[in-house]
């Protein structure tokens, strides 16, 4: 059992290590800290009619 233990996690750390790091930027970077969303960047969208799934949802939709 020991045996299986140690060849679990040599095969996991062995997958891990395969694993690509990307260097990721920010492509949008927005501070919701104020409350205020920018009318710029964001429009509201407001509906009682559920967005077709029947919900009633109050939601901001990125306008660039």
């Amino acid at each position: 059992m020991v045996v299986g233990l140690i060849m679990t996690a040599l095969l996991c750390w062995m997958g891990l290590r395969q694993v690509p790091h990307h260097s990721y930027c920010p492509i949008l970077m927005e501070d919701f800290s104020s409350g205020v969303l920018d009318a710029r960047t964001w429009t509201q969208e407001v509906s009682v009619g559920g967005f077709g799934n029947g919900e009633f949802e109050q939601t901001s939709k990125h306008t660039r």
